[in-house]
């Protein structure tokens, strides 16, 4: 029993924790007392009986069971007090100094949105455990100010409730906004992330469709078509500029969110995606200029548009060369409709092969080992990128085709079909390196924590086999003690990292049992400790020796007697 009451206290546990314990040791406490008063009145029969030395052997041993049947009583009363100020503060204190280490985590260092949720469930779980102890921090406080007043407890317990009351506030008010931060910068991530892949998806498909006009032959050109294509394109250029002006503006709102050693990657996106809007608004500024100028008769003095001079010689070579091969129109040929069937066909298979890679991409992360994740990663992408590359290159042809004889089409092909294949296709492809970058981090994170890791098992190992040996040398036990405390960076560093590796869902091992045996060896020195400094002042001197070993035995046969019914009558 005393032993169990003893772990409580020194755990910081109170009857209010264990209220089923408490019901069983009041019945224990109560059974025990009983017997005491059986001893006693055993006692009373053995005198009144004349058995003088059986009642004063009883009566010597009734007294020591009394003397630790109080003491244990007192232990008793001190786990099941509930002005039992102490353990209840220093539990308190413990759990708010826990969420204080950790809020480190919640500092935001990511633009990926699927890192910010992890982030944000565990400032759910701070704030939930914050909520969950505050009635028991306001009973601890309340309690203890009035214990104060009364003069129960020390004056200096004014200041640790103090401490207690702000240290609870100012974790509130951190983790409150923090979870305000990482609502909003996930929100922003996810845009982000959105907006990006396909503003840069249709500045490319608009550049690389007005590079292969410029390359079409001059006599293959239907200019009128190019005019209308510039105009519609132009009026969709500045639809995306509002788009282009809310990632900027949306970035400009992350990054008053996030440190600025992690937004490298994220802004030099947003500016590669800007400066793509740039140019491809700029060419169809001056492709418009130069098709004006066409229309208007002066195409050929145009020195931003080069004409070739085509030679009377020249053109009746073309003739002949169009003469020599009219033979051969009975070679068949796809037509033009059945081309653009199979083009959106194929178009809409490929867009449902990037959703999938994108459901594996975003799901990369179930995968607990990051070396893993990359050759997937990999793997994937090396499966989809020639099947990608080589269908938009198949649609920017067949746009250019049919733009020559019908336009209008040539612009819904493009918008239903190129566009939305250019903007998957960077979605995949920014999402994937995304990944891919992560997946390295937490590589180089879980190898520098399985070093770590090791490099403290084997200094836990050895520092315990020392302490078996200190016995109590004080100096040594002193220098032990000096030497825990400047290894205490690395346990906290290797819990930190083992806190990153699990919002990133990486798989590691040893953090418990670091943990079970770094407090095993603070436990240790401790005793160590208290019991090097208590010997000196002990005289030894006289009888003390001969009595110990008496009450010894007598403890001895005592416990013997305690699992045994009251002396009978023979005795």
């Amino acid at each position: 029993v005393e032993a169990q009451l003893i772990s409580r206290l020194d755990n910081d546990l109170t009857a209010h924790d264990l209220p089923d314990d408490v019901q069983r040791l009041v019945e224990e406490f109560e059974t025990q007392a009983r017997t005491l008063q059986e001893m006693e009145e055993q006692v009373r029969s053995y005198k009144a009986a004349g058995k003088h030395e059986a009642a004063a052997r009883l009566h010597e041993q009734m007294i020591l069971l009394q003397e630790r049947f109080t003491e244990i009583a007192e232990k008793f009363e001190r786990f099941r007090s509930p002005s039992n100020l102490e353990p209840r503060l220093c539990r308190a204190m413990r759990e708010l100094r826990g969420i204080e280490e950790a809020t480190c985590l919640l500092e935001l260092a990511s633009e990926d949105p699927e890192s910010i949720q992890g982030q944000l469930t565990h400032c759910k779980r701070f704030y939930q455990t914050l909520s969950e102890i505050k009635s028991e921090v306001e009973s601890v406080i309340k309690t203890g100010r009035k214990l104060v007043e009364e003069k129960s407890v020390p004056q200096h317990f004014t200041g640790r409730l103090d401490t207690l009351k702000e240290l609870y506030n100012k974790l509130g008010l951190q983790v409150t906004e923090a979870m305000s931060g990482l609502n909003a910068a996930l929100d922003l991530s996810r845009a982000l992330q959105e907006d990006i892949p396909a503003l840069t998806g249709w500045a490319e498909t608009v550049d690389m469709e007005l590079d292969q006009v410029e390359a079409t032959p001059h006599t293959d050109r239907d200019i009128q078509a190019e005019i209308s294509f510039v105009k519609d394109t132009l009026v969709e250029c500045e639809k995306w500029r509002e788009r282009k002006d809310t990632i900027k503006s949306n970035y400009r709102e992350f990054a008053t969110l996030c440190d600025p050693v992690y937004l490298e990657v994220l802004k030099d996106r947003v500016s590669d995606c800007v400066r793509k809007w740039e140019r491809t608004r700029d060419k169809l500024m001056q492709a418009q200029t130069q098709l004006q100028e066409t229309m208007t008769g002066s195409y050929s003095a145009s020195p931003k548009i080069p004409m070739r001079k085509i030679s009377r010689e020249v053109e009746e070579e073309e003739v002949s060369r169009k003469v020599t091969r009219k033979p051969e129109v009975d070679i068949p040929r796809i037509p033009l409709d059945k081309e653009i069937q199979e083009f959106e066909e194929a178009a809409q298979e490929m867009l449902e092969r990037m959703d999938t890679m994108l459901v594996t991409v975003r799901g990369i992360n179930s995968e607990t080992d990051p070396g893993k994740r990359l050759e997937v990663l990999e793997r994937e992408l090396s499966c989809l990128a020639p099947d990608a590359a080589t269908l938009i290159s198949r649609g920017d042809g067949l746009v250019l085709t049919v733009h020559a004889t019908q336009p209008e089409r040539a612009i819904t092909l493009r918008k239903q079909a190129q566009d939305q294949l250019r903007a998957k296709w960077s979605q995949v492809m920014s999402e994937t390196e995304v990944r891919k970058l992560q997946a390295q981090q937490a590589e180089s994170l879980l190898s520098e924590y399985n070093n770590l890791s090791r490099k403290v098992v084997q200094w836990l190992t050895d520092i315990s086999d020392r302490l078996e040996r200190a016995n109590n040398n004080e100096k040594g036990i002193k220098e032990l003690a000096e030497e825990i405390s400047s290894h205490k960076s690395e346990i906290e560093k290797l819990r930190k990292i083992s806190s990153e590796l699990e919002i990133q869902q990486v798989q590691h091992s040893g953090m418990e049992r670091v943990a079970t045996s770094w407090q095993r060896v603070r436990s240790n020195v401790a005793h160590l400790h208290k019991d090097s400094a208590t010997p000196e002042k002990v005289d030894i001197s006289g009888d003390l020796v001969p009595r110990a070993n008496k009450l010894r035995e007598s403890v001895a046969f005592l416990t013997r007697k305690m699992s045994s019914p009251p002396l009978s009558g023979a005795d």
